[in-house]
């Protein structure tokens, strides 16, 4: 029995030590976000959107969205 309490102790701790989700010092907080696809065998054509909510925590001196740019894709 005390070795099951003692699991029940240091997993506790483990997980309250791997919960954090950012950064203390972070700029920005990520709300919320959706990435919705859109596929077309037919054409081939792939479409998507992404909706990102941020909650600004400090005033940044820059802020970056990296995105993939388009790019023409060439069938084999």
């Amino acid at each position: 029995m005390k070795k099951l309490i003692l699991y029940f102790f240091v997993g506790c701790a483990w997980m309250t030590q791997t919960a954090k989700g950012q950064s203390p010092d972070a700029v920005i907080d990520v709300q919320h976000y959706s990435f919705n696809i859109q596929l077309n065998d037919a054409t081939d054509n792939i479409k998507g959107k992404a909706d990102i909510a941020v909650k600004f925590l400090k005033t940044p001196g820059s802020f970056n969205i990296g995105l993939v740019k388009r790019t023409a894709w060439v069938k084999a």
